[in-house]
């Protein structure tokens, strides 16, 4: 028998000198014992942690998302899935890469909303005008007033400058997108 500690929790623990692993009575971290080695393997936690990461990015949660995307390379720096996903996430894009813009030739003024992905309302400036971060990806943007207008975008290059341009002219629903 050898008597280990888990290096996770601190419990004292025997397994026979023949195992290979054995699994933490406290707190069920796989310790494994290569010719009286011991190494933690921390294979599931990282997939735990990458699945949490998901479950936010889907909620919108992108600063939770990046902090287990975090948790991940400080166990595994090279993980291409943590890497992936944190290279996506809005928090990772450094600066305003979308503006958005409303010309109109309408007298009449009434509050205007944007929607980036189904989530995140804003409401436009003064000047008609709202910069947002996105990355990489495509997104649907939904400009809503009486009416509700949608442009989808694809962000190759979270670093290029797009510009989406919505004009009303003035004939009422005469509203045109141009993305630049």
């Amino acid at each position: 028998m050898i008597v280990l500690t888990c290096p996770n929790c601190g419990a004292s623990m025997e397994i026979e000198d023949n195992r290979q692993f054995a699994f933490c009575t406290y707190c069920g971290t796989k310790i494994a014992n290569l010719k009286n080695r011991v190494e933690v393997d921390r294979g599931t936690d990282i997939n735990n942690l990458l699945i949490r990461a998901y479950e936010f990015e889907a909620r919108g949660d992108y600063t939770r998302s990046l902090e287990y995307c975090n948790r991940v390379l400080d166990i595994d720096p090279q993980n291409q899935m943590a890497r992936a996903l944190e290279s996506r996430l809005p928090g990772a894009v450094p600066v305003k890469n979308v503006t958005i813009v409303y010309q109109s030739e309408l007298n009449e003024r009434f509050k205007l909303r944007i929607s980036t992905d189904g989530r995140n309302w804003s409401v436009l400036d003064p000047n008609g005008q709202i910069s947002l971060s996105l990355p990489v990806g495509t997104h649907r943007i939904v400009l809503s007033g009486k009416k509700a207008y949608m442009q989808t975008i694809k962000v190759t290059d979270p670093r290029k400058q797009i510009v989406i341009l919505y004009h009303a002219g003035k004939m009422k629903n005469d509203i045109t997108m141009t993305v630049r």
